[in-house]
């Protein structure tokens, strides 16, 4: 099953799986000591994520196969010259690699499509997404909820690749086009070279039980 292919450009490697499928032999020795003490859900999607962002540097012809280790952000340190996102859940886990003199912003995040609580939504919604969420049908306010939280973490990772800041669920504001299947996110405070008013445009899906957002911007586009 692929979900997020067809969401990237050209440059981008998209590699998908199901981690509970995962062996955690794959772990690299580097990368293995850093998930040492969690439980075996947590290895298997680790391992998971490391395998498909391996796979997709081989894609792109980078040397070997360099492990990838969390640095004191806890965001993977890439090999120079790469830009890549790691996301999972429970059933699923994605990895985008690219070239950073193809690509930009490069952010992806996958939920459970499982409807999110009312207390929740309104937490990580700034007022303008409110009150677009309480427009809709009282059954779909916490699907669009969920997407709205999905869509701000994939802009806050396509954004800290350049920013290396990390942001609060109110300094990005969310816009949805349902019929088009996209979202834009907007910044409502400065961050690294992004100012407030700047925009990041990504694409959704809802399918197979999960939501699915990704950001890549091709390198030279405005």
């Amino acid at each position: 099953m692929k979900l997020a292919a067809d969401m990237f450009p050209g440059p981008v490697r998209v590699f998908e799986m199901d981690p509970r499928m995962a062996d955690v032999a794959w772990l690299q020795p580097e990368e293995a000591g850093h998930v040492a003490r969690a439980i075996d859900k947590r290895r298997r999607e680790f391992a998971a994520g490391r395998k498909l962002a391996r796979s997709g540097m081989q894609e792109l012809g980078v040397a070997g196969e360099p492990p990838l280790v969390p640095g004191e952000d806890r965001v993977p340190i890439w090999p120079n010259g790469v830009v890549g996102t790691i996301t999972h859940t429970e059933n699923w886990a994605i990895a985008a690699v690219a070239w950073e003199h193809e690509v930009r912003e490069l952010g992806v995040d996958v939920e459970q499509d499982s409807p999110m609580r009312e207390p929740i939504w309104r937490r990580i919604c700034r007022p303008d997404e409110q009150r677009w969420v309480e427009s809709l049908d009282a059954t779909d306010r916490g699907l669009w909820g969920k997407v709205i939280f999905s869509a701000k973490e994939c802009a806050y990772k396509a954004q800290y690749i350049y920013s290396r800041t990390f942001l609060d669920f109110y300094a990005m504001e969310i816009s949805v086009e349902t019929h088009r299947d996209r979202f834009s996110a907007r910044f409502c405070v400065d961050a690294g070279p992004y100012r407030v008013g700047d925009c990041l445009e990504g694409e959704f899906r809802i399918q197979s039980g999960l939501i699915v957002t990704a950001i890549a911007r091709l390198a030279g586009t405005p």
